[in-house]
C-alpha cells in the first residue's frame, strides 16, 4: 500500500472518529419531553458518559410521564466520573450524568418561565452528606447561580448569585416527608440581569415557594440550564458509612421548558386548571393541557361567580384563587 493511499485511509478514519464523537456528545430531546431550549442539548463530561446515563422512555416504564407520552430517566452508579477536557469529575471526587442547554442561553434582559417536573423514586437513597444536585443554572463565564438540590431535609435552592463561588442563601422547596414516590412540577419565573431589576419566583405544585430580587446574573456573562444527577463530594458519604462507594441513584425528569409565555410552559397546571373547571361545570372541553378560548371563556365565567376579575393570559394568580375559593 502506497504512502497516499495510507495517508488517505488514515484521514478518513480520524474524520469518522470526531464525527462520531461529536455526535455521542451530543443529543436531542423530543417536544413531548422538553421545548425552548434549541434541539441540541449537551452531555456533561461526554468523556466517560454511559449508555445509561440518559435515556428517554415511555408509559411501559414506572411511574409513567407525567404528561405525554415520553420522559427521561438519569442513572449514576459507583464510578460514574468523566472529563469534558478541561474538566476531570474522576479527579475531583465528583460522579453525574446530565444534559445542558446548548443554544440560545440566556442574556442581560431576557425574561423566561421554566418548568419541569421531577419524580425521585423510593428506593433511590439519600447519600447525604454527599451533595446531589438535580438542575442548576450555570454560567459561561462564572460560577454557578442556582441550584437544585437534595439533601435529608428534602429538595432545596440555592442561590449563589453573582456567581462568585459562594451561597447568598438556601430555601427548601419540597419537605423531604413529601418529596419522593410522586411527581413534583416546578415552577421558575426569572428576569436576567446584572442589575438590581432581575428576579427569582420559584412555585412548588402552583405555590409561590421562593421570590429573590436582584442582581441574577454577572454582568456580561450569560447562563445555561442543567439537569440530570451531579453527585460531589462523593468521598463525604463514603468516610461517614465507611464504604468504598455510593450507591446508584435514579431520577425522572419530564416538560422540560421554556418560554417567555407561562402558558407555553405549563402545560401540566392548565390541564390541572382544565380538570377543577370541569368539575365546576364550567368547562367541557378536551384536557389537553394547551391555553385557547375555551379555556379562556371557562375561566372568565368562573371567575365572575366567585367574584374575582376577568383574565386575559393564564397566571399563578389563578391558581392562588382557586385555592382561596377552597377554603
Amino acid at each position: 500500500m502506497n504512502r497516499e493511499v495510507v495517508l488517505t485511509a488514515l484521514a478518513l478514519l480520524f474524520s469518522i472518529c470526531v464525527t462520531q464523537g461529536m455526535a455521542g456528545s451530543r443529543t436531542s430531546l423530543p417536544k413531548d419531553v422538553a421545548s425552548g431550549w434549541g434541539n441540541v442539548w449537551l452531555k456533561s463530561m461526554e468523556n466517560g458518559y454511559k449508555p445509561y446515563g440518559f435515556k428517554i422512555v415511555d408509559s411501559q416504564t414506572a411511574p409513567g410521564p407525567r404528561f405525554g407520552k415520553k420522559f427521561i430517566k438519569f442513572e449514576v452508579r459507583p464510578g460514574d466520573c468523566g472529563n469534558n477536557g478541561g474538566w476531570d469529575d474522576c479527579a475531583n471526587d465528583r460522579e453525574r450524568h446530565e444534559l445542558s442547554q446548548n443554544k440560545a442561553l440566556q442574556k442581560h434582559g431576557d425574561e423566561y418561565w421554566y418548568s419541569w417536573s421531577i419524580f425521585v423514586p423510593t428506593d433511590t437513597p439519600s447519600i447525604s452528606p454527599t451533595k446531589v444536585h438535580l438542575g442548576q443554572f450555570q454560567q459561561k463565564n462564572n460560577n454557578v447561580l442556582l441550584l437544585m438540590s437534595w439533601s435529608l431535609a428534602g429538595y432545596y435552592i440555592d442561590n449563589q448569585v453573582p456567581g462568585n463561588g459562594y451561597t447568598r442563601e438556601t430555601r427548601n422547596i419540597i419537605p423531604q416527608r413529601n418529596y419522593q414516590g410522586k411527581w413534583q412540577d416546578i415552577l421558575i419565573h426569572t428576569r436576567w440581569s446584572h442589575s438590581s431589576d432581575g428576579f427569582f419566583k420559584i412555585y412548588h405544585n402552583h405555590k409561590l415557594k421562593y421570590e429573590y430580587a436582584g442582581q441574577t446574573i454577572a454582568k456580561g456573562d450569560r447562563s445555561f440550564f442543567k439537569f440530570g444527577i451531579y453527585r460531589s463530594f462523593i468521598s463525604r458519604y463514603k468516610n461517614r458509612n465507611e464504604v468504598s462507594e455510593a450507591p446508584k441513584q435514579i431520577v425522572y425528569y419530564d416538560e422540560v421548558h421554556r418560554n417567555r409565555s407561562l402558558s407555553k410552559v405549563d402545560y401540566v397546571g392548565i390541564a390541572k386548571w382544565q380538570e377543577k373547571l370541569a368539575e365546576t361545570g364550567h368547562y367541557t372541553g378536551k384536557i389537553d393541557g394547551l391555553w385557547g378560548g375555551g379555556s379562556l371563556k371557562a375561566t372568565n365565567a368562573w371567575l365572575t361567580e366567585q367574584g374575582y376579575p376577568n383574565v386575559r393570559e393564564y397566571s399563578p394568580d389563578l391558581w392562588r384563587h382557586m385555592i382561596e375559593a377552597e377554603q
